[in-house]
């Protein structure tokens, strides 16, 4: 359950999508490959500190990463926080149960455990066609953070005051992490200690891969009575990075430990932040997927969600867990938006929009999990379920005569084959919390259009900002500039227009009814017989006001197979 509609600013840094480049290289000189790229990493120079999309690891002496790979292993460590008056003993099932409902929405198996849907292991295993494995544990007890839920909130409201929105969980997972490393005034940790944390550092880079937080109290939207701004801001899940610190703590051994690589230990970087209710329905599913819905703040429904989540008779719900994470370990944005008066570009069934469904082919593109099928030349062409394997399950076209640089950093058509198995069979059968629209149960195309192009960013000293200077076609970093994706589904961060969304979810119809309100639905796809500038988006323009000059045809579309065909336009 995630109400992303409420979610702020403040909590969304990790969305940030920048890349730090060459202080040496002119845009203009050159173009990048897919495989310089690494979109998942996250660098901080020492001057400034933000979220990158991709980094080059000939520049780490200059920028320092954190960067969890999504190609191999990646570590979570798993820390429930108990506050002094939410005790988890109070929690529905006890303290240690709880543990153990953590412990599989995490790390459970499926197959094995029939209240989980999809843990967030075996979720990632899947979406990456196993090509991305998360591993890791839960801390073996609550750890008592020594605050109340209240003197949290007010440690939130006065850092905001301060500008330094969303550091409150931070000193939670600092005093944490120098416990359990041992750390001294003069930053040593212990042999133990050291042996935690690179257990925790799967690329060794200097930085704990994630660590994922679960407090003990509920989540705002459950919490009873009026809720101030500042407990909305504490108490939702969020995801977001420690910056004020460098990799490699010292250990403070002369040598290196015996069996071990390194006298430096890895520092703690990037975390999540939710509540343990956020891992339940707030409510059941009868045997037919009709959802029964109980409230929180009602005494006899909580009393009676309490009973049959002690009793085992709720599945858990580990879309929130795996809608954070895909910030955390894949850095990828929020496809919805957070201003007020914008609109969904995404059409909502996305898992990094309404936190549904499998990652689209975009995201997978990002964390390089399928290469795509580039349309360069007119003819028919196969695209093959999404949920059927890495191969063949994208189809890339660029404006006709521009020429595809082997970067998902660029403006294109992007093509995929929806079907309502897999990671989509759930949410495409069941509505979640009874509340968000159904996946579409139709086997049909999602057609995007992808504007992840990236910019040059220089330092403006009156407006103490980076401001967007112009497109850019390779990595580059000056003194006081940046190169970062340019545009976002959110209007007032995308730099150079307002309109110019990331990823645009074009439907059928040609027609935008997301502008209006608006969310996809089985109509949005393309069936059999549709077309694209023929009857609908005729004269299609990118962003960067190229004539797209193509034209393509849904042939078919049979046994997870869509063949299709594109003409230029003529």
């Amino acid at each position: 359950m995630a109400k992303l509609r409420y979610a702020t600013l403040a909590l969304s840094l990790v969305a940030m999508l920048l890349v730090a480049c060459d202080p040496g290289n002119d845009p203009t000189e050159k173009g990048i490959t897919y495989n310089d790229l690494n979109i998942a990493s996250n660098y901080r120079s020492s001057k400034d500190f933000f979220i990158n999309a991709d980094g080059l690891e000939t520049y780490t002496t200059t920028y320092i990463s954190g960067d969890p790979a999504t190609i191999g292993e990646v570590a979570v460590f798993v820390l429930p926080v108990e506050f002094v008056d939410a005790p988890a003993s109070e929690l529905p099932g006890g303290a240690d149960y709880q543990l153990q409902q953590i412990e599989q929405a995490f790390f459970g198996d499926p197959e094995t455990n029939p209240a989980l849907t999809e843990s967030l292991a075996s979720y990632y295993e899947k979406s990456s066609y196993g090509q991305m494995k998360v591993v890791g544990e839960v801390n073996d007890s609550w750890w008592n953070c020594g605050l109340t839920v209240d003197e949290l909130a007010k440690i939130f409201e006065d850092d905001y005051n301060n500008g330094q929105g969303g550091s409150a969980p931070f000193r939670i997972l600092r005093d944490f992490y120098r416990q359990k490393t041992g750390i001294t005034d003069y930053g040593y940790i212990t042999e133990e200690g050291y042996k935690w944390a690179m257990k925790y550092d799967k690329n060794q880079d200097g930085y704990i891969d994630c660590i994922s937080m679960i407090y003990s109290c509920h989540s705002y939207p459950n919490m009873s009575g009026n809720v101030s701004s500042a407990y909305q801001e504490t108490f939702w899940a969020f995801t977001h990075s420690d910056f004020y610190q460098s990799p490699w703590l010292e250990t403070g051994a002369s040598e290196a430990y015996d069996g071990l690589p390194s006298r430096y230990a890895p520092q703690r970087y990037r975390f999540v932040w939710m509540s343990w209710d956020q891992l339940y329905y707030e409510g059941y599913y009868n045997d037919d997927h009709t959802f029964v819905g109980l409230s929180w703040k009602d005494s006899a429904e909580a009393n009676q969600l309490s009973q049959i989540i002690a009793r085992d008779d709720v599945r858990l719900d580990t879309h929130t867990v795996i809608h954070e994470h895909g910030h955390a370990l894949c850095a990828y944005e929020d496809y919805y938006t957070y201003d007020q008066k914008d609109w969904y570009a995404a059409g909502w069934l996305d898992m990094m929009d309404h936190n549904l469904g499998d990652h689209n082919a975009y995201s997978k593109m990002l964390s390089q999990w399928i290469t795509p099928t580039v349309v360069d030349k007119p003819g028919t062409y196969t695209l093959n379920a999404m949920q059927s394997g890495k191969d063949g399950v994208a189809l890339l076209v660029k404006a006709r005569g521009l020429e595809y640089r082997n970067t998902p950093l660029d403006e294109y058509i992007l093509l995929e084959l929806y079907t309502p198995d897999g990671l989509n069979a759930v949410d495409s059968t069941e509505s979640l919390n009874g509340i968000y629209p159904l996946l579409y149960t139709d086997v049909g195309v999602k057609v995007y259009h992808i504007d992840s192009r990236f910019g040059l960013f220089s330092y403006n000293d009156t407006s103490s900002s980076y401001e967007f200077s112009r497109y850019a076609t390779a990595l580059s970093m000056g003194d006081r500039q940046r190169t970062q994706i340019v545009a976002s589904n959110t209007a007032s961060r995308s730099a150079a227009n307002s309109e110019f969304k990331l990823i645009h979810l074009l439907e059928s119809s040609g027609q935008n009814t997301f502008i209006t309100g608006g969310h996809a639905n089985n109509d949005t796809l393309f069936k059999a017989g549709d077309s694209f500038g023929v009857r609908t988006f005729k004269d299609f323009t990118m962003n960067s006001e190229d004539p797209f000059g193509w034209t393509f045809t849904i042939d078919a579309i049979e046994d997870g197979v869509a063949t299709i065909t594109f003409a230029y336009a003529e």
